[in-house]
């Protein structure tokens, strides 16, 4: 008996009328989450999708992005709102460490709210405790509030404002760049650094 439920018929006329319903049936069925989120993601306003998810975290790539284990499939999940130092700054791998210690091998509840263009789950990210870790991750003085993806994350820019105010971990430092400023740096040196390489190679 396949996947589906139903016997396949033995003629080939027999088939033909059921070879569309099994192909769902039989074929697509482990991919059935994440064809039903993608929907949800890319035809529904955000304010519509009251969909949760229960998953287990099996990898942390820093502090703002985790893998998720969906449906069988790994998924990576940006949490939504906040930004992250950087591997190569300050708190960078504080902030990772922070994010492994509270997820890492444990199940934790996503809510989606968008895809970027890198086909990453932009989400809120419940622990076991219903603490959110967007939030916990800029309490802890370890994120930005990413005004720019976040406007109206009008609770995140209180919890920044705060630990500003405390000093705690990037707001203890004089002057923190934050990390899309960061990012962009790295872009322009690298591609000046291609440049002059050109340069000095007469253009070749």
């Amino acid at each position: 008996m396949p996947r589906c439920g139903y016997d396949h018929f033995k003629t080939s006329k027999e088939r033909k009328g059921v070879s569309m319903f099994c192909a769902w049936g039989c074929r697509w069925s482990s991919s059935v989450v994440l064809f039903l989120l993608h929907v949800l993601l890319t035809l529904s306003p955000l304010h519509a999708i009251p969909t949760t998810f229960s998953v287990r975290v099996v990898g942390v790539i820093d502090g703002d992005t985790i893998t998720v284990l969906l449906d069988g499939k790994e998924e990576k999940v940006r949490l939504y709102g906040i930004d992250c130092p950087e591997d190569g700054q300050a708190f960078g791998r504080r902030a990772k460490q922070f994010t492994s210690d509270k997820t890492f091998g444990r199940d934790v509840v996503i809510k989606p709210r968008d895809k970027d263009p890198y086909g990453r789950i932009v989400a809120e990210v419940f622990l076991s405790d219903n603490t959110l870790l967007n939030e916990a991750l800029i309490s802890a003085g370890l994120a930005w509030w990413y005004q720019r993806y976040a406007p109206r994350g009008e609770n995140l820019r209180d919890l920044e404002r705060q630990a500003r105010k405390e000093k705690i971990a990037i707001w203890s430092q004089p002057d923190p760049v934050p990390p899309w400023e960061y990012r962009q740096n790295q872009v322009e040196a690298r591609s000046n650094k291609k440049l002059k390489r050109r340069s000095i190679g007469g253009g070749r």
